[in-house]
């Protein structure tokens, strides 16, 4: 199996278990009072969001982690294979090294 894969499965794993977290945070994501103006008679209605348990954000941002990693890897793996073969160091340069050369 390829890193890439790997990656993407672990993503796959991540979203799973967020569908449920959402599923449950969105049951209780909101506050909201509904107040009426004695002057115009009119119902005000204030809703407030709540944000997100720091559970769910650590899942959002491993998520996108692993998604960006899959990527980062599958371009490594083409480049390869591309390539026909390992990558020359001209690859790995870092761009100091490169305006010397």
């Amino acid at each position: 199996m390829h890193n890439y894969e790997l990656k993407l499965r672990r993503a796959a794993e991540h979203l799973a278990v967020l569908d449920e977290q959402i599923d449950d945070w969105m049951d209780g994501a909101h506050r909201y009072v509904a107040e009426l103006d004695s002057q115009s008679g009119k119902k005000h209605v204030i809703v407030k969001v709540l944000n997100p348990p720091v559970a769910l954000r650590l899942l959002i941002g491993g998520c996108l982690h692993n998604l960006r990693s899959a990527l980062d890897n599958l371009a490594y793996e083409l480049a390869v294979e591309h390539q026909r073969g390992p990558l020359p160091d001209r690859y790995f340069e870092t761009s100091d090294e490169s305006r010397r050369a």
